[in-house]
């Protein structure tokens, strides 16, 4: 009976064991793929940049859309995991247990604004999310040349466009992979310009308790053509980490990009949950080239509707810009 007893007990530590080992592997691996991608992307990106430099077409792909990550300096390739994830890494689309509607609006620079409207639904083993973001303004005075001098000639529209869908898989409790599509469009007065492009993300639970890394390619598609020529759009690599401590009432958050057109930089965020319900958040993006870089917000969180607030200096440019944004959660 104790020989009974041992063999049984051995069975039961070893099929634990072997357990444990297959979480620590599927975590391993977890890693590995994430490591992958940045590889593959930064190679991909490196040889897009040196195959052809200089600026790109699409650069309204490059604002976020959320005022929470803007407030958290652009930090937010591992936290995102709502319906902002379409834009910020599609793998985060994945953790959704509802179904949300996020809308954004922007008072940008130059007497602009930009404009973010999305759906998002869960599934079994992952969620859709639908949207679109909008860059536009007033109307611009339109002039042509008579008699070597400028004169009115009425007004003309620019916009820019971007009609987006994705989908975020949950391989595991420790492996989200997602992928978004782009319908592009801009306008300036008569000429209109489309494109196409596709997002990869990754995200991954680490064995470290509480870290989480994701990796996200942006941005791989076709040329925007105002001309014969046209213009890459502005591929990105993206890597970044999240830590979340104090009873998850504390995330600290590191990115780190590399664009087709610019030199890498970084972007590191936090937010702090008070009474699990007001949060307050500061960062910094090295992508802003003008004043500090300094980002900060403030959010409200209620079981139906989130409502989110990023407020960024730009220095010389005397034009601050303030993001406002809306999450509302359906059951």
């Amino acid at each position: 009976m104790n020989r009974w007893h041992d063999w049984t007990s051995y069975f039961f530590l070893t099929t634990n064991l072997i357990k444990e080992v297959r979480a620590m592997i599927k975590r391993m691996l977890s890693g590995l793929i994430c490591v992958g991608v940045i590889v593959a992307g930064s190679i991909y990106c490196d040889a897009a940049v040196h195959k052809k430099g200089g600026t790109s077409a699409g650069n309204f792909l490059k604002l976020g859309v959320g005022a929470r990550a803007i407030g958290m300096g652009e930090a937010f390739t591992a936290v995102a995991t709502d319906a902002n994830a379409i834009y910020w890494n599609p793998a985060g689309l994945a953790n959704l247990d509802r179904r949300q509607i996020n809308a954004m609006h922007n008072t940008w620079l130059v007497d602009t604004y930009y404009d973010h409207l999305s759906f998002a639904t869960p599934f079994k083993n992952g969620a859709m999310c639908a949207g679109l973001t909008y860059l536009g303004g007033e109307d611009i005075d339109k002039y042509i040349i008579e008699n070597n001098s400028p004169k009115p000639d009425g007004s003309f529209n620019a916009y820019d466009l971007a009609l987006i869908g994705g989908y975020g898989w949950k391989l595991s409790d420790e492996l989200l992979v997602g992928v978004s599509g782009k319908l592009i469009q801009s306008k300036i007065d008569n000429y209109n310009a489309n494109g196409i492009a596709v997002d990869l993300g990754v995200l991954s639970q680490t064995p470290v308790e509480n870290l989480t890394v994701g990796g996200t390619i942006q941005n791989i598609g076709s040329k925007i053509k105002f001309n014969k020529d046209g213009d890459s759009l502005p591929l990105m690599i993206k890597a970044g980490a999240a830590y979340t401590m104090l009873d998850n009432n504390l995330t600290t958050a590191l990115d780190i990009t590399k664009a087709r057109d610019n030199d890498v930089k970084f972007n590191i965020g936090g937010e702090y949950l008070v009474a699990k319900s007001f949060a307050v958040r500061a960062g910094y993006s090295s992508k802003i080239d003008e004043g500090a870089g300094i980002t900060a917000g403030i959010g409200y969180k209620h079981p139906v509707v989130t409502v989110d607030y990023a407020y960024v200096p730009w220095g010389d440019l005397e034009k601050d810009t303030h993001r406002v944004s809306l999450l509302f959660n359906l059951y």
